[in-house]
C-alpha cells in the first residue's frame, strides 16, 4: 500500500506547472521537468518525444 503523505509524480509535476505559471510553454515545461527531482511513481514514467524520430 503507498503511503497517501508521499509526494507523487502527478502532484509533483502540478505544482510545478503553478509555479511557473504562463512563463514557459509545454516543450520549455517538459525540459524543465525532465531535469527535475520528480517522485517516482510505480509504472509511471516521463516520456519525452523527440523532433526528429519515429
Amino acid at each position: 500500500m503507498t503511503d497517501p503523505t508521499a509526494p507523487n509524480l502527478l502532484g509533483g509535476i502540478i505544482s510545478l506547472r503553478t509555479s511557473v505559471g504562463d512563463g514557459l510553454n509545454d516543450e520549455e515545461l517538459t525540459r524543465l521537468l525532465c531535469q527535475e527531482a520528480l517522485p517516482s511513481e510505480d509504472g509511471l514514467y516521463l516520456r519525452v518525444p523527440m523532433r526528429g524520430s519515429n
